[in-house]
């Protein structure tokens, strides 16, 4: 498979690492995308080893591990809609900027971001965690 994990092309680690800090995922979840990239990768990146080590409680930030900060290209509006994904899975992020109806709202207009974490981590039952068909 091929993944955009470069630092010119970061638009998959970009997007894994914004859902951690937004809470749509968990810190598990974005450890078993790490382990599915490894086994899926044609050729994944020397950071990706590291990541599998990575320690949370003692690295705030993603970019310290891999060096440079990973870019999702997402709009205000999708990194806003990744707040409301954590709300819907009852889990908590460091961007606490939304209000659980305002997050919601908007991952309603911005519903195609479901559809880019469903194609990131095929792992899990995205139909289940954030019913699309219950906005």
């Amino acid at each position: 498979m091929k993944f955009s994990l470069t630092k010119n092309d970061s638009a998959d680690i970009g997007l894994a690492s914004t859902a951690l800090t937004a809470g749509a995922i968990s810190f598990e979840e974005f450890q078993s995308w790490i382990n599915f990239v490894v086994e899926h990768a044609e050729d994944p990146p020397h950071y990706i080893f590291d990541l599998m080590d990575w320690d949370r409680t003692e690295v705030t930030f993603i970019s310290q591990v891999i060096g440079w900060w990973p870019s999702a290209d997402l709009k205000d509006a999708e990194s806003d809609a990744l707040v409301g994904i954590g709300f819907i899975r009852n889990l908590r992020g460091f961007d606490d900027h939304l209000s659980r109806e305002e997050a919601i709202a908007i991952l309603q207009a911005n519903i195609k971001v479901v559809e880019q974490m469903r194609a990131l981590m095929p792992f899990i039952d995205w139909d289940r965690e954030v019913p699309i068909h219950a906005f």
